[in-house]
């Protein structure tokens, strides 16, 4: 998952069924974004949902200030209420600190608010509106996002802003949606911050020119709903990336709509057309970077006007890559608009059904937002454009809520509909409209009065539109008749493996509502319709999305595209959006099984197993000299004594080769000649050919390799093996500054004679697509991430206590990383990430575990074993779920591509007294001493080892203890320590030699 997930974007994931979560497990960062997340997609509820779950979620959610930034203001009915609204503002407003706040003001729009005489003007806030607009106008300053919407209450915040006009400089998006004039004599022309505005209401267009710096909007959307005193005129927009028009008032006659010269920088034009009026103006525009088009009917509308947008589109066709129309009722014949003018992606979309009007012209079937469809129109034309259908459960909507209610609920027959049908509307409708207000608390008591009061409030809110739904309930679900009735057709036929992931339970539960007869409920359309649907329409695929509780149902092969939500639950509210958005993230801590949406793809045989890491580790070393010199005289001896041809890295040049210190050359040519055997069963080892090596970077994918400065050494190491048939990056220049977080990249040099026999993947770009890359991270965490880890583990560890000293690491979040890891081509064609951690788990570095009283045993260190295992099971388990969810990504490209693997190289402690040393050991020596955390690296390599031995848990991440070659190596170390390696002394080719053996041949490809 990507934690920096931007509000929006859609993230997948799947449960499995039945099994439980705890929300301890999520480190506090991670759940900052899923408050964050929260946040975003339930606009509608207030924020202290969340912080009355647990104490846990309290403390965090209190200490995240961007929870609190969007203000919520429900219309209320008591006033008691209300006064307790207005005791709690002040506060909630403090806890969003110095961020920019967002609210939505508005009048009184319900019968229900107006007083008993009808007086429209009764306090929608039960008398307290005045001081709550007060209470906003003192936060002025923090405005970023304001919505004013609707009648005279909204009109009275407006008479306030005038006079903080000067002081409202953040504001970044303002929409005003009101009858009242007013609002457009105001001056937000000195507002630089001031980007993104849309205006519904009275357009008196020569005063309201004047209304904002126009020339600064990157986003307008302007709604006409009444006539105009004038044509209007606008200036070009330099900056406007986004326009949308609506034309909205049956009582317009003439609209004249005129752009002088051209919208340079417009790139989305969107026209929603809902008044029969005659719309003029489109033969002066010119928007040169126009790429999405999206045009919007509701009623009959003007043959002229639809001529006159043919041809403004006529004109820009070539530029335009999107292309979307959107029909509520019917369009008149006649109008020709050729959709073979516009890219493939042009379609026909919307969220219902397709007419039968308008067929004479290319457009054979436009869509209709009609929720009652016809049996006609699924009929299909010959010369039909586009490929395939789409049905989309949209958030709150759910499949599972629609079989469940079509299974228990009890239908009338549909004469009744004709009836009835209007009063069925209108009361879901102002039922809607009730259930948006309400707002779901948990039972702990924080902010007494506030939670008591809406909780009585949405008790009596639920009571009385359970009353509605109970009389009207029928009526809806008989208005989307012909929809339901084609979804449980097509699900009844779909096997279990069509669904992503299988769901078999739905096309059984489906098939008994056919078989029970539900077809029957459904009256005179249902009866056609199936030998309709039969007809040209291919494979279905479903798809879930369940954070934002999305269900795409596509048919292949069919000939329109549409979008319908098709069935509506209004009462979602906070938890549930919370909730999807929690079990995004429980999954990448716990779980106990492959998710269901892992590809059912061909079982392809595993390679037999040659030589396991246990195995070419249980070998010993073999004095093989490359060279008849008996010493080394000059620096670059070094590289013939290892067999090297160069290294193409710049990076610390002589320390790595370990020719910085004279005094010490006289451990050459020893050093470089001995060689590793492996154990008996790796007979079979391929030797190590850098040909071969470059090839495979190539065509498989390249390597990551993250760690530590040991980690450096085997990235310099490599640069040598492939010299000089790659290039190094960036250039050390001596005397240079440089920072160990700088990556370091190897490219394939386009001089090698290796170019011409390699075949290279699509979009694989040879200056700029790395074969190998090193980033610098010591303990595969951030500093966050790892004190958010502790304090889950440990609930008594404060979110602000830190487990660090100051000691210097270089870090980097998870996410950061495999971003890099799993980027596409032509930036990045990795297929192995090389990982090895524990050198800079100390308890110098970690602080907070060190005990000075527990010098005999490390000072502490067990503590930090302890969690280092922790924080392993959720490293393993966040890369596990990246890795799952690039695989569904790729689909069948996989199988060509080959799956991403990881591997954890065991890490390496040191030797003491290391330069006293000139040959290999015949066995590991114990430490005697026992510096920094040498002695125990045995027990985090092992604790990582367990937590990954579990396959079914983590198929794509291995585990390599290949270790013991090193550690019966003294004599290797570079010369100012004995930590780092030498390179050119076997240990760190061997670990490339065995990595490429283990990733090509150990392991399956698929």
């Amino acid at each position: 998952m990507n934690r920096q997930n931007k509000p929006g974007q859609p993230l997948q994931v799947v449960l499995r069924k039945g099994h439980r979560y705890d929300e301890k497990v999520l480190s506090l960062d991670i759940l900052e974004n899923v408050f964050r997340l929260y946040a975003d997609i339930d606009r509608r509820s207030p924020p202290w949902t969340i912080s009355h779950i647990s104490k846990r979620w309290r403390s965090l959610s209190l200490a995240t200030p961007d929870l609190w930034t969007r203000v919520p203001l429900p219309i209320l009915y008591e006033e008691e209420v209300a006064q307790s609204l207005v005791d709690f503002l002040p506060k909630y407003l403090a806890r969003s600190r110095d961020k920019l706040i967002s609210f939505r003001w508005e009048g009184n729009r319900s019968p229900y608010h107006q007083s008993e005489d009808g007086d429209e003007e009764e306090d929608p806030y039960c008398g307290k509106a005045n001081r709550i607009i007060a209470i906003l106008v003192r936060a002025c300053r923090r405005w970023g996002r304001v919505e004013l919407i609707s009648e005279i209450w909204t009109y009275h915040l407006g008479n306030q802003m005038v006079f903080v006009e000067e002081e409202m400089q953040s504001i970044r998006h303002l929409s005003i949606r009101t009858t009242t004039p007013g609002f457009d004599t105001m001056d937000f022309k000195t507002r630089p911050e001031l980007t993104e505005l849309r205006y519904a209401g009275p357009f008196r267009a020569h005063i309201f020119k004047n209304f904002v710096e126009w020339d600064l909007l990157n986003r307008l959307a302007l709604t006409i709903s009444q006539p105009m005193e004038r044509p209007t005129e606008f200036s070009a927009f330099q900056n406007l990336v986004a326009l949308e028009l609506c034309i909205a008032s049956y009582e317009i006659e003439n609209v004249q709509v005129v752009w002088f010269g051209t919208l340079p920088n417009v790139q989305t034009f969107s026209i929603r057309l809902h008044t029969r009026a005659l719309v003029v103006g489109f033969e002066n525009l010119k928007m040169p970077r126009l790429e999405d088009v999206r045009l919007s009917f509701q009623s009959r509308t003007d043959v002229q006007t639809l001529e006159n947008f043919a041809d403004f589109l006529n004109r820009h066709a070539p530029l335009v890559k999107k292309f979307t129309v959107i029909n509520r009722s019917w369009i008149d014949a006649g109008v020709d608009v050729p959709l073979s003018l516009f890219g493939r992606n042009a379609s026909l979309r919307g969220s219902g059904g397709l007419t039968e009007r308008w067929s004479e012209g290319n457009f054979a079937r436009f869509v209709s937002q009609t929720r009652r469809l016809i049996n006609t129109i699924e009929k299909r034309p010959r010369d039909h454009k586009l490929g395939r259908i789409e049905i989309t459960l949209g958030p709150q909507h759910n499949l599972w809520q629609l079989l469940a209610a079509l299974e228990h609920w009890k239908f009338d027959p549909p004469q009744i509909v004709g009836d009835l049908y209007g009063k069925g509307r209108r009361a879901v409708t102002l039922c809607a409209e009730e259930m948006r207000r309400i707002h779901d608390f948990a039972e702990e008591d924080t902010e007494p009065d506030v939670l008591r009061h809406f909780d009585a409030e949405e008790t009596n809110t639920i009571k009385r539109c359970m009353d509605l739904i109970y009389n009207s309930l029928l009526l809806v679900e008989v208005y989307y008749e012909t929809r339901i009735h084609f979804i449980i057709y097509e699900l009844s036929r779909m096997r279990a493996d069509q669904f992503t992931p299988p769901e078999p339970d739905i096309p059984e539960r489906a098939g008994n509502l056919w078989r029970q007869g539900i077809n029957g409920n459904f009256g005179y359309s249902i009866e056609r319709e199936p030998k309709c649907r039969s007809k040209g329409a291919g494979e279905f695929v479903l798809v879930m999305i369940p954070t934002t509780l999305e269900l795409t149902f596509t048919v292949s092969n069919a000939h329109h595209s549409f979008q319908r939500t098709i069935f509506s639950d209004s009462h979602h509210n906070g938890a549930i959006a919370l909730g999807a958005a929690f079990t995004i993230l429980i999954i990448v801590y716990t779980y106990t099984a492959p998710p269901a949406y892992q590809l059912n793809l061909p079982n392809f045989s595993s390679p037999r197993s040659t030589c396991s890491p246990e195995s070419y580790s249980n070998g010993s070393w073999t004095f093989r000299p490359r060279t008849a010199s008996a010493n080394l005289t000059v620096k670059e001896d070094a590289l013939d004594f290892a067999g090297f041809s160069g290294c193409a890295s710049s990076r610390e040049y002589d320390w790595h080769l370990a020719t910085d210190k004279p005094e010490q050359w006289d451990r050459f040519p020893n050093a470089s000649s001995w060689e590793w055997t492996p154990g008996e069963t790796c007979q079979e080892l391929r030797p190590l050919d850098s040909s071969a090596l470059v090839k495979e970077l190539v065509e498989e994918g390249g390597w990551l390799l993250v760690g530590d400065s040991v980690t450096e050494n085997h990235f310099f190491s490599i640069s040598c093996i492939l010299h000089p048939h790659v290039i190094a990056t960036p250039f050390y220049a001596p005397g240079q500054n440089w920072d160990r977080g700088w990556p370091q990249n190897l490219y394939l040099n386009p001089d090698s004679p290796l170019v011409k026999n390699i075949t290279f993947p699509p979009n694989f770009n040879i200056s700029s697509t790395p074969l190998v890359t090193f980033r610098r991270i010591d303990l595969l965490f951030s500093k966050a991430e790892l004190n958010a880890l502790y304090h889950i583990q440990h609930p008594h560890f404060s979110p602000n206590e830190t487990l660090f000293s100051e000691e210097g690491v270089w870090t980097m979040p998870v996410h950061e990383y495999l971003d890099i890891f799993l980027s596409p081509l032509p930036r990045a064609n990795y297929g192995t990430m090389v990982v090895s951690t524990a050198g800079h788990w100390t308890t110098t570095m970690f602080s907070y575990f060190r005990d000075e009283e527990k010098k005999d045993s490390g000072y502490g260190i067990d503590g930090l074993i302890d969690f280092f295992e922790f924080a392993m099971e959720g490293w393993a388990a966040e890369v596990q779920m990246a890795l799952w969810k690039e695989e569904k990504r790729l689909g069948r490209k996989m199988v060509r591509k080959g799956k991403k693997k990881v591997v954890v190289r065991a890490y390496l402690p040191g030797h003491e007294d290391c330069h006293s040393h000139r040959e290999p050991w015949n066995e590991v020596q114990p430490f005697v001493w026992n510096w920094y955390n040498w002695g125990n690296i045995w027990d985090f390599n092992a604790r990582f080892q367990k937590t990954l031995s579990d396959r079914k848990k983590f198929p794509n991440i291995y585990y390599l203890p290949i270790d013991r070659p090193a550690r019966l190596r003294p004599d290797a170390h570079a010369t100012g320590d004995c930590l780092h390696i030498m390179t050119g002394a076997g240990v760190l080719e061997g670990w490339t030699h065995y990595i490429w053996q283990f990733i090509s041949r150990e392991t399956p490809r698929n």
